[in-house]
């Protein structure tokens, strides 16, 4: 599953790669977690400034 959700064409991380892009220009970077977040998936709300986690879900 989480190879079909975060590589790019080059297998690369892309998805990682923009969010530090973003960030770095000054766009606020926000998660909200309703659901289990491990491995790859736990770094989005890692990069983000601000993490929403709501209780007792997943």
């Amino acid at each position: 599953l989480q190879a079909e959700i975060f590589p790019d064409q080059h297998h690369f991380g892309a998805i990682f790669s923009n969010q530090s892009v973003m960030s770095a220009q000054g766009i606020p970077q926000i998660a909200v977690v309703m659901g289990s977040c491990t491995a790859g998936g736990a770094y989005v709300p890692a990069l983000c400034d601000e993490s929403i986690i709501v209780q007792n879900q997943g």
